[in-house]
Formats: structure tokens, sequence, C-alpha cells
């Protein structure tokens, strides 16, 4: 009897695990790439690839909860991820894709922000003298332009 139940239970997971992939949805424009790109290697050298079109594959670690228009993509390694920003209204991701492996195609995009008085998003300390070496003029950050996406298990 302990056997049957250990083979039931095997068979049940290797189903599972076939007909995950089975119930993905698409999401945006369909994937046309067929290397996957990990998501060390870009963050190891995140410039080689501005401009270039990646599919990366990874976990859904946190997903927009206001809009749906952007996820964060965990990486091989302890917290690393990788946010994929999509057009707002094109393409909502549901708050149920965290959790789900997702495998997304868009750009590698560097941004650089900064504002009008040389400050980044950071508010600097009016209370205390400010050495003009030490302020960051410009705010550096990586995404992907996400442009479609396959998430399965929804």
């Amino acid at each position: 009897m302990k056997k049957l139940f250990v083979a039931a239970s095997g068979l049940l997971l290797i189903l599972t695990l076939l007909a995950a992939p089975l119930f993905a949805k698409n999401f945006g424009a369909p994937l046309t790439l067929t290397e996957t790109t990990s998501v060390s290697a870009i963050l190891a050298d995140p410039d080689s690839y501005v401009g270039k079109t990646l599919q990366i594959k990874g976990l859904v670690v946190e997903v927009c909860a206001k809009r749906g228009c952007w996820i964060n993509i965990a990486g091989e390694k302890p917290f690393e991820k990788l946010h994929v920003k999509v057009d707002d209204g094109v393409v909502v991701f549901p708050l149920t894709a965290r959790g789900k492996t997702a495998t997304v195609e868009g750009v590698w995009e560097k941004i650089v922000r900064q504002n009008e008085f040389g400050f980044t998003r950071t508010k600097p300390n009016l209370d205390k003298a400010v050495d003009p070496a030490s302020v960051s003029t410009a705010e550096v950050f990586y995404q992907l332009r996400g442009l479609g996406a396959v998430i399965e298990g929804l």
C-alpha cells in the first residue's frame, strides 16, 4: 500500500511538472528568441547588454500592485533580481504571477536620472554642508523593457 502511494504521488508530481507549461499565459508580443540569457550574466556586466534584445527566465518575485506594469525576476544567486518594465496598460501582469516562472523578452536599457539641480531622487541633507564631490549627479539603473512574456502556471 505504501509503495502504491509513493508511486501515485510521484506520478502526480511528474504530471504537474509536465502540465505547468501547458497552463502558461502569454503577455504582449510572442517570444521569438531561442536562447535565454541568465540574470547573473546580465547583472555581472550590464553595460555590455544595453540596447540588445534579451530573453530571461526566472521566478517572479515582485509584481506592480497598482497597475501590473512591472515585475522583478529573481536571478540564480541569492538577492539577485532584474526589473522588467512594460508599457502601462499595454501589458498588465496579474498579482498571481508572483511565485510563478516567467520567460520574458525585451530590450535591456540603461537609464540615467538627473534633475535640474544635479541631484537624484535622494534628497540632500540641507542641515549639513554638502561636499560637491560627494554628491552623485546622476542615478543609473538598468531594466529590461519588456516586449512579451510567458508566465507558467497561470
